[in-house]
């Protein structure tokens, strides 16, 4: 028998115990959910993107948002009103329990929104709206800025948080 076919025959050989020994090893299976649940996570972050996608499509439309410049002169504490008229924010009577909530239901949104925007949790933020505790000073401040804020500006918020909201219209 010639070299090379010697050689031919050990490969072959070889070749075989090899895939036999891959078919009898027991990492496969492992091998395979680990396969699997990558497949699941990929999908998952395709769907992410896609929304991702949307989210900035709908911002492209509707151009950049403007930040309110100069709502609250932080220095004096004077903050703008309708009329021109300007209102001491340390001076006001804090907010009741259903003041609050007549804010947050005004500007259409959930408590988890504005206690988000508020940097809060919303258990907090419930229990203020419920009469069970009162806000700081601080606090009842920026729900009033909220109040005082347009939509766009509450979406420009919300969605530097990460939290998107298509419009400030309710859906039947």
């Amino acid at each position: 028998m010639p070299k090379s076919d010697l050689n031919a025959a050990v490969e072959k050989i070889a070749d075989k115990l090899i895939a036999k020994r891959l078919r009898e090893c027991r990492m496969f299976p492992k091998i395979a959910s680990m396969i699997q649940s990558l497949q699941e996570q990929c999908r998952s972050m395709k769907k992410d993107i896609d929304e991702l996608k949307i989210m900035v499509r709908k911002i492209n439309l509707h151009g950049p948002t403007r930040q309110s410049a100069g709502k609250t002169d932080n220095a004096t504490g004077y903050g703008k009103r309708r009329g021109g008229r300007q209102k001491r924010t340390g001076d006001a009577k804090p907010l009741s329990s259903v003041g609050i909530q007549r804010i947050r239901k005004a500007k259409n949104l959930t408590q988890g929104q504005i206690s988000a925007l508020l940097g809060v949790k919303w258990q907090r933020y419930a229990n203020w709206e419920q009469g069970r505790a009162k806000p700081s000073p601080d606090f009842d401040s920026a729900i009033r800025a909220i109040g005082e804020m347009n939509g766009r500006e509450l979406r420009s918020k919300l969605a530097d948080l990460g939290i998107f909201q298509t419009s400030g219209k309710r859906k039947k």
